[in-house]
């Protein structure tokens, strides 16, 4: 899963085989989803992965039926996805590429070539003739921070994130499903299950 212009190198320089949303010079398929991953052994092929975010639980299907072996990068995100679990029974092993608020884990394109998370933040405060006052990035974020974790810090709001914990662990139990591509029957199952421990409720 890569374009041509992102595909990633051999010891060489030459760009590695890789499969395309759609048809280019250096492209070994189309359509991931469309291609025999059987040949992914661990040993002789061991694909590299780096999805779009709302494609990591698909692809861990796809890749637990096809019995492939493959190194994926996913975020570890809070709350953990539905996908969570399937990927601790799936993992092998795991490598922690970078820690939470890391500024050169991505390169992120520029004018200038690829550059780190550091370079792109460093215009955090930009100007404009049309505003009050400069916009200010990072006083932006560490306030949006700061209200969120006032939120998260609230009864209701522990109680609400443990729910969705544990309304996304029974969905990677049952239908291997995440938050957003569940539907309503996985809620109706969920709730018929939360009611079997001893106490009716009616939701």
């Amino acid at each position: 899963m890569s374009l041509d212009s992102n595909a990633q190198c051999d010891g060489k320089g030459n760009p590695l085989r890789h499969f395309t949303p759609y048809p280019t010079p250096g492209s070994s398929g189309i359509n991931v989803f469309n291609q025999d991953l059987s040949v992914c052994d661990g040993t002789h092929v061991n694909a590299y992965v780096f999805p779009p975010f709302s494609l990591i639980g698909p692809l861990l299907r796809l890749f637990a039926s096809a019995n492939a072996a493959v190194t994926i990068v996913v975020p570890k995100l809070s709350p953990l996805p539905g996908w969570w679990p399937l990927l601790n029974v799936l993992a092998t092993r795991r490598v922690l590429v970078a820690k939470k608020g890391s500024a050169d884990a991505l390169l992120f394109p520029s004018r200038h070539g690829f550059r780190c998370g550091y370079q792109r933040q460093k215009r955090v405060s930009q100007a404009s003739p049309h505003l009050k006052a400069p916009v200010n990035l990072s006083v932006i974020s560490a306030r949006k921070q700061c209200l969120v974790a006032r939120q998260r810090s609230t009864p209701y709001q522990k109680q609400k994130s443990a729910l969705e914990v544990e309304f996304m662990d029974f969905l990677g139990f049952t239908t291997q499903r995440d938050m957003c591509t569940a539907i309503p029957d996985d809620v109706v199952d969920f709730l018929i299950w939360k009611d079997s421990f001893g106490k009716t409720v009616v939701h």
